[in-house]
């Protein structure tokens, strides 16, 4: 993290976040928008539309006929997971995985992932990850990061870590973000430490109120070069982790109010 001419405040090797093995349902459809999806196929509008809009009216009301089976067979799996009910659970949710839907593809890779009344399965929670992942599921893309950083199920490629963790980065996952700050603070395999990036994806996690984020965005700032230290960052950010419970930012503080150097920040 760069080296200078004084001892170094609260520096170790951070490691890699895991798997997330739990997860909430979101709603597949806003009901709003399937009574509108409904009116447009009801008989009564039926004469108003022209046959090209009542056949897309027809397909429309098929699809929320469908939805709404997802989503009553959903809530059944929901419920049995919740008892722990796993073997109904994955019976509930294969069919409707196998359908397209990618709540239930991630829910299936969580059981084959922590076995969850049975044998755990690698490959089988990649298989579903994967197809989840591929629909947009930003947890589904950081477990198959973890997945692919460890060779856990699958062929350890750091390069497809980070591409599945970078798209599930963009959209707000704190924890894709957490682990892009530490292959880019420390470097893995063939990809050389870049502190620009580590800054960049901690300081994201950071605003977001990831408190070891914060504690290792204020290490950056006060053992980083001099084109990027800056101790007033580090105790902000230090601040806010020490706030959250994070006892090293706490001892960090103390550390560093104890030189000379801090007096600038005051």
């Amino acid at each position: 993290m760069g080296a200078h001419n004084k001892k170094s405040i609260g520096l170790g090797r951070p490691v890699l976040r895991t798997k997330a093995m739990r997860g909430l349902p979101a709603p597949l459809v806003g009901g709003v928008l399937l009574m509108l999806l409904a009116l447009l196929a009801s008989p009564g509008r039926a004469g108003m539309l022209t046959v090209e809009q009542q056949r897309d009216a027809v397909r429309v009301a098929a699809l929320g006929d469908r939805i709404s089976h997802h989503e009553s067979e959903f809530d059944k799996a929901w419920d049995a997971y919740q008892q722990a009910d796993y073997a109904l659970a994955r019976r509930l949710w294969t069919p409707l995985a196998e359908d397209g839907n990618v709540q239930a593809q991630f829910f299936l890779g969580l059981i084959y992932d922590a076995g969850n009344g049975m044998k755990r399965d690698a490959p089988k929670s990649i298989h579903w990850y994967q197809q989840a992942a591929e629909a947009g599921h930003e947890t589904a893309q950081h477990n198959l990061a973890v997945a692919y950083a460890y060779g856990d199920g699958v062929t350890a490629d750091i390069h497809q870590a980070m591409r599945w963790w970078s798209l599930s980065a963009s959209q707000g996952n704190t924890d894709a973000q957490y682990n892009l700050g530490v292959i880019y603070a420390i470097g893995r395999d063939d990809v050389t430490p870049d502190i620009a990036k580590a800054l960049k994806w901690w300081s994201q996690a950071a605003k977001s109120g990831d408190a070891q984020a914060q504690f290792n965005l204020g290490t950056l700032y006060a053992n980083a070069d001099n084109a990027v230290r800056n101790y007033c960052e580090a105790v902000r950010w230090w601040e806010k982790s020490a706030r959250s419970g994070v006892q090293q930012a706490s001892t960090a503080i103390k550390l560093l109010m104890s030189r000379e150097d801090y007096t600038s920040c005051q």
